[in-house]
């Protein structure tokens, strides 16, 4: 059976119709698959920023929780103990300690910034514990501050918080007093300081804000020289090395022969470096 003219297309007509439906699925169909995947998307995102929010409030609820559980008031920085002060935020043992020495060292604080003056103590840990710390107005207005510690440190038992409030006294200063202290256990004199390496003006200015006891001499541990050990005599007070190692080569050279020590005039005589000045200083601190 032959086909009728009228269902034969031309080849324009053809293009035309194909152009009509596939303009029809672009309009119709198209829009509703991409609306269907944009809910879905929308959904999933939706639920993972619900499940991170819900994350970090339970997180701030846990630390306020926390912080509230360990200071439940207003600590006053001139009364709270070491164990209160542990409980603020981001104080630890060793700055609670450090807070309390400074409080009964040096001075008490009149304002609740004057904990910034506390060694070690950083900006970021002064913002958290601020609402967590107060002065007490009564402290003040009674006149227990006190600007600053008039008091005569003993130089045998100050420590490194007090010696830094010293005026012209530094963090770097105070740590080299406090190490030579520890060697040679006592200072029998302020003018001592002079053979130690510091300068006038410091001297001037421990002379002014510290004192020595009068009977610290009496204190000393003396050691001697003819039964101190090889390596103990590089470490011993005011042995520099090269003096230490002319020393230990001069007793060596003695004990072949039998004999020891017997006096600084030998000493000052046979070891390099070991002058009048050296005995001046170091002299109280041995014997033979």
């Amino acid at each position: 059976m032959p086909i009728k003219p009228y269902f034969l297309f031309s080849k324009t007509e053809k293009v035309a119709i194909l152009s009509v439906v596939i303009l029809i699925i672009a309009v119709v169909v198209l829009p509703r698959i991409f609306f269907v995947n944009t809910q879905k998307l929308q959904v999933r995102q939706d639920s993972i920023l619900s499940y991170l929010n819900s994350q970090e409030i339970r997180h701030e609820l846990a630390y306020n929780k926390d912080t509230l559980q360990k200071t439940p008031h207003r600590l006053d920085l001139n009364s709270a103990t070491s164990q209160e002060l542990e409980s603020l935020p981001c104080i630890g043992a060793v700055m609670a300690k450090r807070i309390v020495n400074y409080r009964e060292k040096v001075k008490k604080f009149s304002t609740v910034e004057d904990i910034k003056k506390v060694y070690g103590l950083k900006d970021s840990c002064y913002q958290k514990i601020l609402p967590y710390v107060y002065v007490a107005l009564a402290d003040i207005k009674q006149g227990k501050i006190e600007e600053k510690n008039t008091q005569k440190l003993n130089l045998n038992t100050c420590d490194s918080v007090q010696l830094v409030q010293l005026n012209g006294i530094g963090a770097k200063t105070a740590k080299k007093i406090l190490q030579i202290r520890r060697k040679i256990k006592v200072f029998y004199d302020i003018k001592q300081l002079s053979c130690l390496g510091l300068q006038a003006e410091i001297i001037n200015n421990l002379t002014s804000q510290c004192y020595v006891e009068a009977d610290a001499i009496t204190k000393i541990e003396k050691i001697s020289l003819n039964q101190l050990e090889e390596k103990a005599v590089f470490k011993s007070p005011g042995f520099l090395y090269e003096m230490a190692k002319s020393f230990v080569q001069y007793r060596k050279k003695l004990k072949k022969q039998g004999k020891a020590i017997s006096s600084w005039g030998e000493v000052q005589n046979n070891v390099e470096g070991i002058d009048k000045e050296w005995l001046d200083c170091w002299q109280v601190y041995y014997t033979f």
